[in-house]
């Protein structure tokens, strides 16, 4: 049960490094157009060297523009 749990940490930790790159990623992005791209994609290879994937679910962030900015997400332990 203790390995699990150290697992579990891992998980969250290495997502939270990703969402912060990307969330760098699409400021730098923002600033040289004026606004967030339709697509995660946009960001590589010239804001983030690839657009890194969820985690938890082995599938990619969800991720949206919004009217104020943006919104993405890992689905998280729980799915």
């Amino acid at each position: 049960p203790a390995v699990r749990k150290v697992q579990d940490a891992a998980d969250r930790v290495e997502q939270v490094d990703r969402n912060t790159r990307l969330a760098l990623a699409l400021a730098a992005y923002r600033q040289d157009h004026r606004g967030y791209p339709e697509k995660l994609e946009a960001l590589a290879p010239n804001y983030i060297a690839t657009v890194p994937g969820d985690v938890f679910s082995g599938k990619p962030l969800i991720y949206a523009r919004t009217e104020t900015g943006y919104k993405f997400y890992s689905v998280g332990a729980n799915g």
